[in-house]
């Protein structure tokens, strides 16, 4: 019995994680075929294994440059993350035990409300005619509106809002279960706040650090919601570019690439895949019949910046249909 307490965490990651990687790495090498499922697996014939779409991948450089751009924001987005959730968790454990709980409820807060919801909020925010430049305009501090919105900043704070959380609680559950005497040992050695902070408290939070670091990190690294719809509009975004440039002149040959090059992604960064991009954004008029399962369905949030639209994957294998396109409409000219 206490050898099988410790397997089920691997056989959990083994079924969950390990699994739906190497499903994913099949599908990244296999060849385009005719029927359905689209693809011909690397073992089912004679060719091998398929690398054109990693050569296309690492050698063109609207990919190459769309995959530094996601590894910039991943990276910046997890360091401004860390930066702010040290204090927090500090202050978390340091507080009286009777505010622990209502500190973390207020830290959770955010995830009780939808994410795009979230989102709608920060446009509404940040948009020319929203809340900051209307206050600030109105208290004689600018003439003309700030150019928040679709910026760099604007895109970091949404990113930090929406992953600030998995940032916190690793290193609350770290530093919490740090004793307090080596602390008050290095201060009765004469360390000040910082050094004893710097030379004890750090390299025993090492372990959640690089815990929140990847909680951050790899599902940023994927993000495509947050940088269109409030990212700067030259951002190249990589689950865009995986899916949007077209390379081929037929329709099923632009579906395959990008079912491809979507795998492709997800075997470097993350167990998921984001397929079936489509420019489609007409809104429904009142009073019309419900969408059938492959069009276009544009999104409150979306339609009022512009900039978002779900599409329901028309794909007839089971994990098509659990896919959902999110598509950017033009928002500037």
């Amino acid at each position: 019995m206490r050898r099988l307490v410790p397997a089920i965490p691997g056989l959990w990651l083994a079924l969950f994680v390990a699994a739906p990687l190497l499903v994913v790495l099949a599908l990244s090498l296999s060849w385009p075929a005719e029927g359905v499922p689209p693809f011909t697996l690397p073992w089912s014939g004679e060719e091998g294994p398929n690398t054109e779409t990693y050569a296309l991948a690492l050698g063109d450089p609207y990919y190459r440059g769309a995959f530094l751009d996601a590894l910039l924001v991943a990276c910046g987005t997890a360091g401004l993350c860390l930066a702010l959730a040290l204090p927090m968790a500090l202050g978390l454990v340091r507080a009286p035990s009777r505010w622990r709980m209502p500190l973390l409820a207020l830290l959770l807060l955010p995830f009780w409300t939808g994410f795009l919801p979230r989102i709608g909020a920060w446009i509404g925010l940040l948009r020319d005619e929203g809340w900051i430049n209307t206050l600030l305009q109105s208290a004689g501090l600018i003439e003309a509106p700030l150019p928040l919105l679709y910026s760099w900043p604007a895109l970091f704070l949404g990113m930090v809002h929406a992953y600030l959380p998995f940032a916190v609680l690793p290193l609350y559950v770290t530093l919490s279960r740090l004793d307090p005497a080596v602390q008050e040992a290095a201060a009765d050695l004469g360390a000040t706040p910082w050094v004893a902070f710097r030379s004890v408290t750090l390299p025993l939070a090492a372990p959640g650090l690089a815990a929140a670091f990847l909680l951050v990190f790899i599902p940023a690294a994927g993000e495509y919601v947050i940088p269109e719809l409030l990212g700067p509009p030259e951002r190249r975004s990589w689950p865009a570019a995986s899916c949007s440039r077209n390379s081929s002149r037929t329709a099923t040959g632009r579906w395959r690439r990008r079912w491809r090059c979507c795998c492709c992604w997800c075997c470097c960064c993350r167990s998921g895949c984001s397929s079936g991009w489509s420019s489609s954004h007409e809104p429904r008029a009142a009073g019309a019949a419900r969408p059938r399962r492959g069009s276009a369905v544009p999104l409150a949030a979306g339609a009022a910046a512009g900039g978002l639209c779900l599409q329901r994957c028309a794909h007839p294998l089971p994990v098509g249909r659990l896919l959902a396109a999110l598509v950017r409409s033009p928002r500037r000219e």
